[in-house]
């Protein structure tokens, strides 16, 4: 079963079971920089953005999900 992650509590957890997967919330755990920092990122984002791209690298299978109420989210 695929793993979609979501970080808003406004993505609803009922659609992505619906849609046959297993809904997570992530929250991310900053274990040290592998990104640059970019003016305008919120260390939530960056260690958002770090967490997801540690779980692709591992070749887990996971989907993110954001909204689009965040500036930072949405531009990263």
């Amino acid at each position: 079963m695929t793993t979609v992650y979501y970080a808003s509590s406004f993505v609803p957890r009922e659609l992505i079971a619906a849609c046959g997967c297993e809904p997570q919330r992530l929250v991310p755990v900053s274990r040290g920089a592998r990104l640059r920092c970019v003016e305008g990122r919120c260390p939530y984002t960056q260690a958002w953005l770090e967490t997801m791209i540690l779980k692709a690298e591992r070749g887990e299978d996971c989907i993110p999900v954001f909204t689009t109420t965040c500036d930072q989210m949405r531009r990263a």
